[in-house]
């Protein structure tokens, strides 16, 4: 009935403008981290992730007790998490009242001289086997990113950015997982972001687009036929066909705009434009007109000679 696990993810880095870098130490790296409340279904999907903070000063259970989980975790999930959430379980429910005791499973703990029970034993198999998925989630993530596999140290200036470029890794490691588990087929532009050294181009480079296969003359044929089809039954459609109103086309052809006077014009004289002003509109909406739309050419004629009549007293 597991539908969902959680842990944290720690992952090497220091902080450029830490006043205090002992707060960024991490017992399981034994170096300065952030840690990072990472949630994974049973698919090994990142579903969500919590903010990444100092490892020193954030615990797994503390982390989880200060997210909001409502559109996160339903009442109907089943969470998996190792024992140390449990000692802040009641923060967790307080923060969450959709959410019970009963949507959160962990392992049995051992008393002191007493041995496990074989049922108990069982039970921490079983959940130990999902506690190695989302391990292996985070061992994904670390392969494909360098960055995140607790090896290499990354400098950062702010823990959003952080966060964001976790974020990213998780959504690329997705997308990955579900092109694998989809068997969806892929050309080689669709793993660039998997080679080492990849970087993306922010130019206005196209190599990447240059090897998209084009389809052949046989489907371009096929897309021709299907647009000469729907062109034909465009041209084919009766004026009583359209569904605009009637009433409404009828408002529009009695609209009439009204050239108050000509304010400027541009372009040789074969081709000359003419910026108009409108009766009873502002400067803003001011256009241009050649010759042929007006709706006389008495306007042009004055206008041009005062036009002329200017460039003789210059």
């Amino acid at each position: 009935h597991v539908t969902l696990m959680i842990d944290g993810h720690d992952s090497r880095a220091t902080y450029l403008n830490a006043k205090d870098h002992t707060m960024y130490y991490s017992y399981k790296l034994k170096k300065s981290g952030f840690r990072t409340q990472v949630c994974t279904d049973i698919n090994g999907m990142v579903l969500f992730v919590s903010k990444s903070a100092p490892c020193a000063e954030n615990n797994d259970g503390s982390m989880l007790a200060d997210m909001k989980l409502k559109r996160k975790v339903t009442k109907y999930d089943c969470v998996v998490v190792d024992g140390g959430y449990t000692l802040f379980l009641d923060r967790i429910l307080a923060r969450n009242s959709h959410l019970g005791e009963h949507n959160f499973v962990a392992p049995v703990r051992k008393q002191r001289h007493m041995e496990l029970t074989e049922d108990e034993v069982k039970y921490n198999t079983i959940l130990g086997s999902f506690r190695s998925a989302i391990e292996a989630t985070f061992g994904e993530i670390g392969h494909l990113f360098h960055r995140f596999n607790g090896k290499s140290v990354i400098r950062v200036a702010d823990t959003e950015t952080f966060t964001v470029q976790f974020k990213l890794a998780c959504i690329l490691h997705n997308l990955k997982k579900f092109v694998r588990m989809g068997n969806i087929p892929c050309t080689e532009h669709h793993t660039y972001w998997m080679q080492p050294e990849f970087d993306y181009d922010n130019g206005c480079s196209t190599s990447v687009f240059d090897n998209i296969a084009c389809g052949g003359i046989g489907v371009k044929k096929q897309h021709a036929d299907v647009m000469e089809d729907l062109q034909q039954q465009l041209l084919m459609l009766d004026v009583n066909d359209q569904a605009v109103s009637g009433e409404e086309d009828d408002i529009s052809a009695d609209e009439h705009y009204e050239v108050e006077a000509i304010v400027n014009h541009r372009g040789p004289k074969h081709r000359r434009e003419y910026l108009v002003k409108w009766v009873g509109y502002s400067d803003t909406s001011n256009s241009w007109l050649t010759a042929e739309m007006f709706d006389t050419s008495d306007m042009v004629k004055d206008y041009e000679k005062v036009v002329k009549a200017r460039r003789s007293r210059n």
